[in-house]
């Protein structure tokens, strides 16, 4: 489970780790009371968990809290990556002096947790790991052993930062832990006159562990409020569906086989109206 931006950032701060002001709207007049508690200039980012929402449009700069209001007004009923824009998080716009990329996520094959950072940030890791794999370093850390401080002093020599990016990775570590998450990313980690500072922040939640963590029960249950009827029935039957837009239900005995029948419904000019894959 995917959680939004503004779910992770009361996470973030839960923990210690240093964000921007922000505050979630969802009307353009709330964005603009929000805006005028919160010092310029700003940036209005729509509440979807679709990846790459940046490059889609889904974040506006803005100088004036009337400025907040119009974007938020661009923004709210729009839809981003197949997601409805329902809310905006309103945020001060930092003053960036460079952008840096950290996450720590499980990695099954090696039963370890990797922490992953690079002095770059704030663009995709993945294109960033095909274009200059030199920049990125990967640590593995023991689960039994936890975070170190030869861990955080190799992070910290290559960011090129200060020590307070321990306090940082051993906050992300605590939450990626104790939220059973498959990953925490802040992309960027925005170095400012201030300090370092989180301004974007990302989490995915393992699914199997709701039923044992009740830390997770409110996402949960809020993910549920959002599902349409055909996906609770889905849920239930422990049965992977996603809606789509056709008007061709496609139904596989395994992922790979329905997306490749998916492939070839498009191929023959078929719109698929549901991917449903009943067990591998």
């Amino acid at each position: 489970m995917l959680l939004y931006e503004y779910e992770a950032l009361e996470i973030f701060k839960e923990y210690g780790i240093r964000t921007e002001p922000a505050v979630l709207a969802r009307t353009p007049e709330e964005a603009l009371k929000v805006a005028e508690k919160i010092p310029p200039p700003y940036m209005v980012k729509a509440q979807v968990r679709a990846s790459g929402r940046g490059k889609a449009g889904g974040i506006k700069p803005a100088e004036t809290p009337n400025e907040v209001k119009l974007v938020a007004e661009q923004l709210i009923g729009t839809e981003i990556k197949g997601e409805t824009v329902k809310e905006v998080l309103v945020s001060h716009r930092v003053q960036v002096e460079r952008e840096l990329y950290i996450s720590l996520l499980t990695d099954r094959y090696s039963r370890s947790i990797v922490a992953v950072a690079s002095p770059h940030g704030g663009v995709d890791i993945e294109e960033l790991a095909r274009k200059n794999p030199s920049s990125i370093l990967k640590i593995r850390i023991d689960p039994y052993i936890g975070v170190k401080p030869y861990h955080t002093l190799r992070i910290r020599k290559h960011l090129g930062v200060d020590n307070q990016v321990e306090r940082i990775v051993r906050s992300m570590y605590n939450i990626l832990v104790e939220y059973n998450a498959k990953l925490v990313e802040i992309n960027p980690l925005v170095l400012t006159p201030e300090g370092l500072i989180a301004v974007d922040r990302r989490i995915i939640i393992d699914d199997s562990a709701i039923p044992f963590n009740p830390k997770l029960t409110r996402f949960a249950e809020a993910r549920k409020a959002e599902k349409s009827q055909e996906e609770l029935i889905a849920e239930e039957g422990r049965f992977s569906y996603v809606p789509l837009r056709g008007d061709i239900g496609i139904i596989g005995n395994g992922a790979g086989l329905t997306m490749a029948t998916m492939d070839l419904v498009q191929q023959r000019g078929g719109r698929p109206g549901c991917f449903l894959d009943i067990g591998g």
